[in-house]
């Protein structure tokens, strides 16, 4: 509690500790798992929640595990390391951004083989 709110006699009221709001940049990601974990607050080994995956998703969340994006403390309740998600987002960023400049300077070369001037 504040010293000055104290000494003007008001007393902020104790409120239910709600989680922050989520920023919309956060769910910004091509993985439903990420989005699902980043809504439920589940960021850090304390706040780790039950998740079963269904089916369809069991190849990604493995591939998460392996990554190191999704952590689990208990059997079946996991956790997402943003850290780790935002330097794997990176890097598949860097792997585009390649392509993307490889595949420009072919239809470069290609549009300067085709050239007449």
């Amino acid at each position: 509690m504040s010293g000055k709110l104290d000494l003007i006699g008001i007393v902020p009221q104790p409120g239910p500790a709600a989680p922050p709001p989520i920023h919309p940049a956060m769910l910004r990601t091509r993985s439903r798992i990420v989005r699902a974990m980043i809504q439920a607050h589940a960021l850090a080994p304390e706040q780790a929640i039950a998740f079963s995956p269904r089916p369809s998703d069991v190849a990604e969340l493995m591939k998460l595990r392996k990554a190191g994006v999704v952590r689990e403390t208990l059997p079946g309740h996991y956790w997402l390391d943003l850290v780790a998600n935002h330097y794997r987002e990176q890097q598949a960023g860097r792997v585009r951004a390649m392509w993307a400049v490889g595949i420009s300077l072919v239809i470069v070369g290609v549009a300067v083989l085709f050239y007449r001037g």
